[in-house]
Parts: structure tokens; sequence; C-alpha cells
């Protein structure tokens, strides 16, 4: 795909313009998130990510989306790192910044296969669910050359070994 992540432009909770430019030379993760999830337990796991190597360089993105039925942008200020305004992290109406990360990190570590994917088979909305995000708290670690490092599944959760020795093998060099 052509260009480079920081050519992206979201809005942050308040409605202002932001570019992942303020990300160039950093290592940052992309966290699509929600308010009414299972999975919202991740949170306190972010958190805990963020504060363990935010002062080593690294900065973490939520942007909530709300493509798997659940609400999003309710009760989400609580994270000490920037959040988004909510977006389409898949579908016709995907965000391009999606578009972008799906394209360059076609397949995740540990490719998410649940309930809620038979479902999509069964409803026959798989198309294009190879490189979809397949659920919340899917996460996108870009290297401080603005390159995807990696894209992990949902079920990797942010305590996940995988996740530290990626975001290590970043921020220490």
């Amino acid at each position: 795909m052509k260009g480079d992540i920081y050519q992206f432009e979201l809005n942050n909770q308040d409605h202002e313009k932001f570019s992942l430019e303020e990300y160039r030379g950093k290592t940052f993760m992309i966290v699509n998130v929600t308010s009414d999830c299972t999975m919202t337990y991740q949170d306190k796991k972010l958190e805990k990510l963020y504060q363990k190597y935010k002062d080593q360089g690294l900065h973490i993105l939520a942007i909530p989306s709300s493509n798997f039925n659940t609400v999003s942008g309710q009760n989400l200020k609580h994270y000490s790192f920037p959040v988004a305004e909510e977006v389409s992290v898949r579908g016709k109406n995907q965000h391009p910044l999606y578009d972008y990360l799906t394209h360059e990190a076609p397949e995740a570590v540990e490719q998410f296969y649940s309930i809620a994917k038979k479902a999509f088979i069964a409803q026959k909305m798989d198309e294009g669910m190879v490189t979809d995000v397949l659920w919340n708290y899917e996460k996108f670690l870009i290297g401080k050359d603005g390159e995807i490092i990696q894209r992990f599944s949902s079920e990797i959760e942010p305590d996940d070994s995988r996740i530290a020795r990626a975001i290590e093998g970043q921020i220490l060099f």
C-alpha cells in the first residue's frame, strides 16, 4: 500500500484532529478498544504495559471501535495514554489507517478464531477475514522507523511475553 503510517489523521476524544506524524521516530502500539466487551479486562493490562515501558519510549494509542456489536467511546478516558475518536476497523466504512495496517500486516500472531468468527462465517460476513481485524483489542506494534513490527490478535494479551519481547527489541536499541 502506498504511503506510510505517518500520513494518517484521527480525532481525539475532544474532536480535535491529530496526525500520526506525532509518533515519528517513536515506538508505538495501536489498539482497537471498546467499553463494552468481554475482553475489557485487557484495559488494565494495557495500562500496566504502558506504565512499564513509557519511560523507555513506548507510546500507546487506543482507538475505539463498535464494529463487533459492542459499545465504544464510553468510559475510555481512564487511560493515561491517548484515546482517539471511534472509527470503523473493518468493512466498507473501514478507516484508511486500518486499511493500511491490515494490508501491511495481514496476519496476526495467534490468529483469532472464536465463536464470533464462526458467526461471521455462518452469516456470510467473512469476506476479507484473512486480513481483517477480527475482534476488539487487536494490537499493532509500530517501530521507530514507522514499520509494523508485529500484529497481535485479541487473544494475545498485553502482558504476553511475546509482546514484551517485541517492545524490548525496539526500545532497547
